[in-house]
């Protein structure tokens, strides 16, 4: 027999995830815009390209494997959407904000033209290819570290958290709807 069959578990109080406040938002937005003052010319399109990326993660609720993943020809600027490939190879759409397509046609200006290995890929690296989920996570803890945020729990993901609370606190959006608009399914919100 064992005797701690009948001790009950402990019940762990459930921790509520947190979003990033709006304040801690505008400091990392700003020490990205900053970073642009390198006076090379990597350093203004990689500074155009991390804003692009932090608007598009702050502003969609995408995934970091679905903003890897999309291509030039999946953004559409015109309906301010975009159909990205995310967890488990399923088609979703994200709709994007006015900072986003402003970020996005900035980076578009200033993007390699020439010599890219990946040519569909929407954001690339330094050596012209598409950028890895490894080397968004460096470029958010390295703004991060710039703006003298704690790096510590600030995530893509947290992101797209946030991008969620934020839907619901200043876009008014249905619970419901803005569950589908995060789900991994096709799903066009009106």
């Amino acid at each position: 027999r064992n005797p701690s069959k009948k001790v009950k578990k402990v019940k762990e109080p459930v921790k509520r995830k947190k979003a990033i406040d709006d304040i801690d938002i505008e400091v990392m937005r700003n020490a990205i815009m900053k970073s642009g003052n390198d006076k090379t010319r990597y350093g203004k399109i990689n500074s155009k390209r991390n804003r692009a990326i932090f608007e598009l993660l702050l502003s969609s609720g995408i995934r970091i494997g679905g903003l890897v993943n999309l291509k030039t020809s999946d953004v559409d600027l015109e309906n301010r959407s975009a159909v990205t490939f995310e967890k488990g190879n399923k088609e979703r759409m994200v709709y994007l904000n006015n900072a986003c397509i402003n970020a996005i046609n900035n980076y578009l200006e200033v993007r390699p033209k020439e010599g890219i290995k990946d040519k569909d890929a929407l954001f690339l690296s330094s050596v012209k290819k598409r950028i890895s989920r490894r080397a968004i996570q460096q470029m958010l803890e390295i703004e991060l570290k710039k703006a003298g945020i704690s790096t510590r729990g600030i995530t893509p993901h947290k992101l797209r958290h946030t991008a969620a609370t934020l839907m619901y606190q200043y876009g008014e959006v249905d619970i419901r709807a803005l569950q589908k608009v995060l789900r991994t399914c096709k799903y066009i919100y009106n």
